[in-house]
């Protein structure tokens, strides 16, 4: 009998991305890219391949309120769907930057709608239907036009204009990054394993819009240890296969027990361990670059053992035959892609287990850790 593990749910306190849906009667306009660059906190955005590009109406510069973009200049967004209410307010703290950057170009010319959805700025209902700059959406993302009242009075941002130059805006707090934690004993010790379960909002599109959370206070390091994770779970289950891949680097033999127990009525075999030992061999780091914290530039050393886990309208799948299963997405700091993992309902039971060969999918190799990257 498995032990009972407390789940600790937790909502994310903001939607990642300022997206707010619109109707179909949404008065429409012709907007276009910035014909200029524009600079936040000394970053140039990139309005070519920017998925949320600063954009141009009515001559005015509009800037988007997607969830990083908005705490690098100090500002938070949220969006009550029941209400249908935007808020935006300024904080002043900041964070570091990080772009939403597409492989597809951006056309110069585009449309956005003068959306009809109640917005708050700094606890202050705005009448949008007579701005003479209205907030616009874009994307199903909110912009507001950068003007001197909203950039300099309600944000308290400075900014420049030059035709050579363009749109130079800076935050009056200094930006700062959240501060990293002291990574973990990359020993792993057995016994008293607390597993966590969290969900989060997320900024990605074609995905549940949901991050599913999972922490360990230490790594499972046999199968023991693996029986204290409640593997109905699906989220769970998916951590303790990734965790296991994981201890493959240290302690193989021990690493193919854990496998053969998440792997439920079907075993592994030679081919098994034989793909397996040569990822390993060579990619020896691979695991370890899903784990929160880990990157290629600190040689995939972990801050914590958190993985985060996705799926699409694509991942739950019920064939014919008359099973079921779940493809996760978790990403890694070693690729641009999530990779996935694939699991399969045991009805009896109620629980996940690894789904055929679907190991090989975490175990695809990453870009080298800065320690044997030849040209770093």
């Amino acid at each position: 009998m498995k032990k009972a593990i407390s789940l600790a749910l937790a909502l994310a306190l903001v939607l990642a991305l300022a997206v707010c849906p619109v109707s179909a009667a949404t008065k429409t306009v012709k907007i276009s890219l910035a014909p200029f660059p524009v600079v936040l906190n000394g970053q140039t955005m990139d309005s070519e391949y920017s998925e949320y590009p600063p954009i141009f109406y009515n001559d005015i510069t509009y800037f988007p309120l997607t969830y990083n973009d908005c705490r690098f200049m100090g500002v938070t967004t949220d969006w009550n769907n029941d209400t249908r209410t935007f808020k935006v307010d300024a904080t002043g703290v900041n964070e570091a930057y990080k772009p939403y950057t597409t492989t597809k170009k951006n056309a110069k010319n585009d449309s956005a709608v003068v959306p009809e959805y109640t917005i708050v700025v700094n606890g202050k209902v705005l009448d949008n239907t007579k701005e003479q700059y209205p907030f616009l959406n874009f994307r199903g993302v909110t912009y507001f036009p950068m003007t001197w009242d909203f950039c300099h009075t309600q944000f308290g941002w400075n900014y420049s204009f030059s035709s050579a130059a363009g749109f130079d805006l800076s935050s009056s707090s200094t930006p700062v990054v959240k501060p990293t934690p002291t990574p973990v004993d990359p020993t792993p010790v057995a016994g008293g394993i607390t597993v966590t379960y969290t969900t989060a909002q997320t900024d990605l599109d074609n995905w549940s819009n949901l991050d599913h959370i999972v922490s360990m206070s230490k790594l499972p390091t046999s199968v023991a240890d693996l029986k204290s994770f409640d593997i109905t779970n699906e989220y769970i289950s998916a951590a303790a296969i990734f965790a296991t891949l994981a201890r493959f680097e240290t302690d193989f033999d021990g690493a193919m027990e854990m496998l053969d127990y998440l792997m439920g009525p079907e075993e592994p075999n030679s081919y098994t361990a034989s793909f397996i030992r040569n990822q390993i061999n060579q990619y020896p780091y691979v695991m370890r670059s899903y784990f929160e914290g880990a990157t290629p530039k600190n040689d995939y050393t972990p801050t914590s053992y958190t993985l985060i886990f996705r799926e699409n309208s694509y991942s739950r799948q019920s064939t014919n035959t008359g099973y079921t299963t779940c493809q996760l997405y978790c990403p890694t700091s070693g690729a641009d892609n999530p990779r996935p993992v694939t699991l399969r309902l045991k009805p009896s039971t109620g629980e996940w287990f690894l789904f055929s060969d679907t190991y090989k999918g975490p175990m695809v190799g990453v870009v080298k850790p800065a320690s044997l990257d030849p040209w770093n």
